[in-house]
């Protein structure tokens, strides 16, 4: 009988390892074949970067990945480098910056997430050096069949300089804090991108533009035409001096911070919004909605920081004393008024007030 009951718990035993072992087993195949699916991800990341950097190489740019790495096993898979630089001999062009780390979710291999260390700098022919620094930046792409349709960057602690030589270095400019965003929309009718901007605490340290007060800038806007450049990556190509460009902007909205409060908008506001078109020459041409809040703090911020441009904004004020309508600008009191800009000649109906400069 003794027997009989050990024979029976051996029995049940063995039935009950069976179905572990078997979950056991099939656990393990999953982890091996999703490691061998990574690994060879992996590999394909790798001979895409380097064939890109080849090709890149016979146009005559130079792209330097430090330590290049593909990284991010079991659920992500990123490129690495520890100093990146993109060189271009022919034009005396070089851009370095620290290091690159990028990540994507394995099974979501279109929406890529990029975070870059400063410092970067910039080089160009017949330009003095620019040097950026900031204490965050990264970015999220997502891209389509037809390239990258969608970016959104974000950083902290900006500032740059220009160095012209080791021993003379000029503060040019710091953000506190900043998002962009670009967006590809294209239809049979249409090849736009969009564009939003929100910037905090904009300090200009440059001597021509060092009067500006603390700034907020906020806009929003379209550029007709750069979509495919952007989806293709090819921005860096569009000359508008060559073609000129033409958008729409939602709107452009100037803030003057307070820089002891570290209040938004209680010292002035300055929007614009409308269509526009700069020729290959330089000159704008402009259907405008402006608004302003706080006109005389604003006056004598013109007054301060940019004199030339004084008689305009004199004009303009009176125009929006005489003409402009009572409204609502971001919580406070404003006046509003359309005004025309043709080929840099600025009007208020049939009178002018003055004429901008070139842009370019």
């Amino acid at each position: 009988m003794q027997n009989s009951n050990q024979i029976s718990m051996k029995s049940s035993k063995t039935s009950f390892l069976h179905p572990m072992a078997w979950l056991l087993i099939v656990i393990l195949a999953l982890i091996a074949g999703w490691t061998a699916l990574w690994f060879f991800a992996a590999s394909k990341v790798e001979d895409k970067v380097n064939a890109y950097m080849d090709k890149s190489a016979d146009r005559g740019v130079e792209i330097i990945c430090d330590n290049k790495a593909v990284k991010g096993y079991p659920f992500r898979i990123g490129l690495f480098c520890d100093d990146v630089a993109v060189i271009r001999p022919d034009k005396e062009f070089l851009f370095s910056a620290g290091g690159l780390r990028t990540a994507a979710q394995i099974y979501k291999p279109n929406h890529m997430i990029v975070e870059l260390d400063a410092p970067a700098r910039i080089k160009r022919q017949g330009l003095a050096e620019l040097e950026i620094n900031w204490s965050l930046l990264h970015a999220s792409l997502q891209y389509g069949l037809t390239g990258l349709y969608e970016l959104a960057a974000e950083f902290n602690d900006m500032q740059s300089q220009l160095i012209f030589s080791e021993t003379d270095k000029k503060p040019d400019a710091a953000i506190e804090q900043g998002q962009i965003f670009m967006r590809s929309q294209q239809n049979d009718k249409k090849d736009n991108l969009e564009t939003a901007i929100n910037l905090k605490k904009v300090k200009f340290l440059d001597a021509v533009l060092t009067n500006l007060p603390l700034l907020n800038i906020f806009g929003q806007g379209t550029y007709h035409d750069l979509g495919k450049l952007f989806e293709k990556g090819q921005l860096q190509h569009f000359d508008i001096k060559q073609s000129g460009l033409t958008g729409n902007m939602q709107y452009l909205r100037f803030e003057i911070a307070d820089a002891t409060a570290g209040s938004e908008g209680n010292n002035g506001q300055f929007q614009i919004a409308g269509p526009w078109e700069v020729t290959k020459n330089g000159k704008l041409t402009a259907d405008i909605t402006l608004t302003v809040s706080n006109i005389n703090v604003l006056l004598a911020t013109v007054q301060k920081s940019a004199p030339d441009l004084l008689p305009i904004a004199t004009g303009l004020a009176q125009g929006l004393a005489t003409f402009g309508k009572s409204v609502n600008l971001n919580g406070k009191d404003a006046k509003q008024l359309s005004l025309s800009i043709k080929r840099n000649e600025v009007r208020i109906g049939f009178f002018k007030i003055g004429k901008i400069p070139r842009l370019f």
